[in-house]
């Protein structure tokens, strides 16, 4: 005739349940049981094999003794939890958290007690059996030390689990928070790349009215065919093909202020157009290449933009031949310190920009993404 010995725990706590998550699985269900019936097996065990213990009682006695009892304490234990849970949320102060405390454990003593021994004799009776037990005073006098100790363990795991829970759901708030402030500052960028390079159209269409009207006429109409191809798609992500398209549509504009001042080539190969990149991601390299060399038409400005592979990752690169470099205009160079912002966002550390200026003919800036995600969703790293 014994209850739960201090040393047990249950093999795992029991997660809250709270409405919005709904109930534990079944498989926790089942390793829950199983992890109380394992333990009782194991006290059972150790009681059928105490030499103390006088002879007589039947193998089977000590395994349903022992077993029965620790199953109503892991069905107690989530009783313990709910009761924690309550006492969490009333915000009472020590001296009354205290009572409530010694009023859970009198009522776990009472409610184990009164259920293993109310089996106990129903089963002793099924069987045709009589159970004997010491008076009920003697009773509680012995089971509750044990179930006092039993109680306050429970309890102290309910509240680590608890707080444990907290921890997790407060690094879970915080990784939104985190990912919803990345997704606003690539939109606050996007927002910034397209005035960017608006208003660097307005002046070169600005120069065309006077010199040539139905040029500028002509420009205004693909500028306004690049701004709807550029806003046709919502979200942070586009693929290389569409980048590609966009900085050939700016490149057409620029073409046409330069009058077959610019020689664009694209070098891309047709599998990697598919591929996953942070929206206007090219066409502020290749305004910025514009911007870095003054475009003659007796000395054609070329730009050429390639792409490849190397370990599963992507390279973007965007070249201009050196020659005259034209007065820094106002905002020169943000056009890359957008796109290394951009980056950051994207991928961490894991990309990176790079200027290579050692080449006397040729000026690049090289752009190196990670290895593509098989499962890539919008607005995480391609």
């Amino acid at each position: 005739m014994s209850a739960l010995p201090s040393t047990a725990r249950p093999a795992m706590p029991l997660p809250p349940l709270r409405p919005a998550e709904g109930w534990p699985s079944r498989r926790f269900w089942l390793g829950y049981a199983a992890a109380w019936l394992a333990l009782g097996f194991a006290l059972a065990r150790a009681d059928f094999q105490d030499p103390r213990v006088v002879r007589g009682r039947a193998p089977w006695e000590p395994f349903f003794l022992e077993m029965g009892s620790v199953a109503v304490v892991g069905a107690l234990t989530l009783g313990i939890y709910g009761w924690i849970a309550f006492l969490e949320r009333t915000g009472w102060g020590a001296l009354r958290m205290a009572g409530a405390h010694l009023a859970g454990a009198a009522a776990f003593l009472l409610l184990h007690v009164g259920i293993t021994y109310a089996s106990r004799f129903a089963f002793y009776a099924a069987m045709g059996l009589e159970y004997r037990t010491k008076p009920w005073l003697a009773v509680l006098a012995f089971e509750a030390p044990k179930d006092l100790v039993t109680y306050a363990l429970m309890a102290g795991l309910a509240y680590a689990w608890r707080l444990r829970l907290r921890e997790q759901a407060h690094r879970l708030q915080i990784e939104r928070a985190r990912g919803e402030l990345a997704e606003l500052r690539l939109a606050r960028l996007g927002d910034q790349l397209h005035p960017h390079f608006l208003f660097n159209c307005l002046n070169s269409i600005a120069a065309l009215v006077e010199e040539d009207p139905r040029r500028a006429v002509t420009m205004i109409a693909r500028v306004g065919d690049f701004l709807r191809a550029s806003l046709r798609e919502e979200g942070p992500v586009a693929s290389l093909r569409e980048e590609i398209d966009l900085a050939r549509s700016y490149l057409e504009i620029q073409g046409l202020r330069f009058e077959g001042a610019i020689d664009a080539r694209v070098d891309v190969p047709p599998a990697l157009e598919g591929r996953r990149v942070p929206r206007l991601l090219l066409q502020p390299l290749v305004e910025n290449a514009i911007k870095h060399t003054a475009a003659r038409p007796e000395r054609p400005l070329v730009i050429r933009v390639a792409a490849g592979t190397a370990g599963g990752g992507l390279w973007i690169e965007v070249a201009n031949s050196r020659g005259e470099a034209p007065p820094r205009a106002d905002g020169a160079g943000r056009g890359l310190a957008l796109v290394r912002e951009r980056l950051a966002l994207h991928f961490g550390e894991a990309a990176s920009l790079a200027v290579h200026e050692s080449d006397p003919a040729w000026y690049r800036v090289r752009v190196d993404l990670p290895a593509e995600r098989p499962a890539a969703g919008e607005g995480g790293a391609p």
